[in-house]
């Protein structure tokens, strides 16, 4: 395939992980004549063929500037204003920008803080039963600019898009889905504003025949301008309890016969039920495909029953919104929370009725946001003994000492996995590990 923009004479990499070298694979097959630079703040241990010159180090940014290049594409973790400082006078964006920028075909993106996996895996899904090239495309698997090798206008990419990457993006989808918002990423983005201005850029640059799927009363409506067609979620799809409606008619679709768990899941198939009817798939088709879509891991993932205690893997749970909506969505007495982990300063203060409503046994936490977490249950007068711990096998330990038969151990941290884990999914699954080592 050609790409859309101008081919870059020169191209610096800030950043040479994962999606760094995804980005040099791409251009060494498709920009072969552009010369590729790579900085990065750690020693650099990946393969470099093809690289005309790298820097690392704690300078890495200071060395790299000593030249100009026509575009920079910067990892996600890295602030756009950290990377401008040094380069003003050039573009800046992520390879996941980029990849916006070029991609042929029809464009579906997906954001919000919670749900956004979720929800860009079903619409995947929906879609892969009607058109024959469809790409899951963002944070849950290879890096984007893999996905646009081979494609072309009957390409179907359904996108999921965090704030890191749509801060600095100059190109909107066709279709915007734009899931609720509420405080994270406050340490990178420096407050709710600015993250919900990030948020918001996904329909920044839509025209008026573009759509943005949204509930109208979505916080980031108030930060930017749509000069999409507003789409209001809930006025063509809801649930009446547990039946599902489209445009106020029952479908004889109940919830029941979803494999998904809690409001919040019921909620992110309306989104995709709405943005699959925009896009002309019939209802049978999309019913169909809601029956068959299967939960991913580390969200609401039952791991397995032990001496007849459930044990519930909610690792992608990082703020307080996901842990209520957790702790509300199995009918069985969760008596066993594990929760805490890296304090990234948002509000835990919502926690407490939902804490004091779910009647623990016992509340796990790992330090960090453990120590607001146990302050807030506190105050809401929550009884239960409350215990610090240094590793999941030790969580999964003393769960295992104070969860009644029949009741249900949760991990749902509402917080990130930095410091003991590397990231969400190694904490998951040594969550998932430890449990597997239980005696039956």
């Amino acid at each position: 395939m050609q790409v859309n923009t101008a081919e870059p004479r020169s191209l610096l990499l800030v950043g040479f992980a994962r999606e760094g070298q995804a980005s040099l694979r791409y251009f060494s097959k498709y920009s072969p004549t552009t010369d590729v630079y790579v900085c990065d703040e750690q020693k650099i241990l990946a393969d470099l063929s093809g690289v005309k010159n790298h820097f690392e180090g704690p300078e890495y940014l200071e060395r790299a500037a000593k030249r100009d290049y026509d575009l920079i594409l910067r990892s996600p973790g890295i602030p756009p204003e950290k990377v401008q400082a040094f380069f003003p006078n050039t573009k800046v964006i992520t390879a996941t920008g980029f990849f916006l920028e070029n991609a042929p075909g029809t464009l579906i993106a997906v954001t919000g803080t919670k749900g956004k996996s979720t929800t860009t895996s079903l619409i995947a899904h929906i879609f892969a039963a009607d058109r024959n090239d469809v790409r899951l495309v963002g944070n849950i698997g290879k890096p984007a600019l893999d996905f646009l090798v081979d494609a072309d206008a009957e390409t179907v990419f359904v996108c999921e898009l965090s704030s890191f990457q749509l801060e600095d993006s100059t190109r909107s989808p066709q279709t915007a889905v734009l899931l609720p918002i509420v405080p994270e990423h406050l340490d990178h983005h420096g407050s709710f504003e600015k993250y919900c201005k990030a948020k918001a850029t996904i329909f920044l640059f839509q025209k008026p025949s573009d759509f943005l799927v949204v509930d109208p009363r979505n916080v980031a409506l108030s930060h930017r301008a749509s000069h999409g067609t507003v789409v209001d979620v809930h006025k063509r799809c809801r649930w009446e309890g547990t039946t599902l409606l489209v445009d106020g008619e029952s479908m004889g679709f109940s919830s029941h016969q979803l494999q998904l768990f809690g409001k919040g899941a019921c909620d992110n198939v309306c989104y995709a039920v709405v943005t699959a009817l925009l896009h002309n798939i019939s209802l049978n088709k999309i019913l169909k495909a809601l029956e068959t879509f299967e939960p991913l891991p580390h969200r609401l993932e039952i791991v397995a029953t032990k001496k007849n205690v459930t044990y519930i893997n909610d690792s992608l749970c990082t703020v307080p919104e996901a842990m209520i909506n957790a702790l509300e969505s199995f009918p069985e007495r969760v008596s066993v929370l594990i929760a805490g982990g890296h304090d990234r300063g948002v509000p835990y203060e919502i926690l407490g009725a939902a804490l004091a409503r779910a009647n623990l046994t016992l509340l796990l936490l790992f330090h960090g946001a453990g120590e607001r977490i146990a302050a807030v249950a506190t105050l809401a007068g929550v009884s239960c003994p409350v215990l610090f711990v240094e590793s999941m096998q030790q969580a999964v330990t003393l769960a295992q000492q104070y969860a009644p038969s029949g009741t249900t151990v949760l991990l749902s941290p509402a917080a990130s996995s930095f410091g003991i884990f590397k990231d969400y999914a190694d904490r998951g699954d040594q969550f998932r590990k430890a449990v597997e080592q239980l005696e039956q």
